[in-house]
């Protein structure tokens, strides 16, 4: 698919997301972004009628996939051609991993994946501030945010190595690809004049997300993700902006600081790794 219809593909999305009451991630901030791949993207259509979408994500050297199929038109197979026309031989062997990912609470795509060769990965909660319960305090002071630039491609992709045990090469690639404006979504953290993590603040319609927010280990501690994360809060929260972001439960860590800055649940999504054997 070479060019989206937004409106259809978010019509699409209401439907699904109201008939199974879930929610449904494909990546918005991706998909609306003029530098992204949008060709990877696969749909089905009938009579002129949108009725599927299966979303192709490079993340960090991964391909993420996720999908939706009209609920009057399921059974029929529809998603499992488009599976198997959406990971080509070549892209098999490319990426570092390919995981597959569903709402936990979509009955239909769990049992989807229980007919694909894949295995359970790691899930994922997708969680949002809410002011009333932020309980952050004494925070550290002296720490700085400054947007990144093409020339911190290498810095960025260090700390995602680190943080998220990513390839880093690869993840270089990404970065250095990125367009000025989009590596500026990205701000280097800096305290006592080193460069000491790195944070992403998306910005979509009226919701800020948070992504690949990382303190690096040798850093970590110290109360520097305490105040990093207060100064986003507050930032975002002025600007009257509702603050999201995605969190892997299996990170103790940061799923308790979130709670502490008062972010709750929303909603979970499960990955699975696909077997490429």
């Amino acid at each position: 698919m070479l060019r989206l219809n937004v409106d259809e593909l978010q019509e699409l999305q209401a439907t699904c997301e109201q008939n199974d009451q879930i929610g449904l991630k494909l990546n918005w901030d991706m998909l609306l972004n003029p530098e992204e791949d949008n060709s990877l993207h696969l749909t089905e259509y009938r009579d002129g009628r949108l009725l599927a979408f299966l979303g192709k994500y490079i993340i960090g050297g991964n391909m993420e996939i996720c999908g939706m199929v009209h609920p009057d038109f399921r059974r029929q197979g529809i998603f499992t051609r488009l599976l198997q026309s959406g990971i080509t031989r070549e892209e098999a062997v490319r990426y570092s991993s390919i995981l597959l990912n569903t709402p936990a609470a979509s009955a239909s795509g769990q049992a989807f994946l229980k007919t694909v060769r894949c295995r359970y990965s790691f899930t994922e909660n997708q969680m949002q501030y809410v002011a009333a319960e932020n309980k952050l305090s004494n925070v550290r002071p002296g720490i700085s945010l400054c947007p990144a630039t093409p020339e911190d491609a290498e810095s960025l992709s260090q700390l995602d190595a680190d943080g998220f045990q990513c390839d880093y090469e690869q993840t270089l690639q990404d970065n250095i690809r990125l367009s000025p404006k989009d590596i500026a979504e990205n701000e280097l953290i800096i305290a006592d004049g080193q460069t000491v993590g790195k944070i992403r603040v998306s910005r979509l319609e009226d919701r800020s997300w948070i992504y690949g927010f990382v303190i690096h280990s040798r850093y970590r501690g110290g109360g520097i993700g305490h105040a990093v994360l207060q100064q986003v809060i507050a930032r975002e929260h002025a600007a009257g902006r509702s603050i999201w972001l995605d969190v892997a439960i299996e990170n103790p860590a940061a799923m308790k600081l979130y709670e502490t800055a008062g972010f709750q649940l929303r909603s979970a999504q499960d990955y699975f790794t696909y077997d490429r054997t």
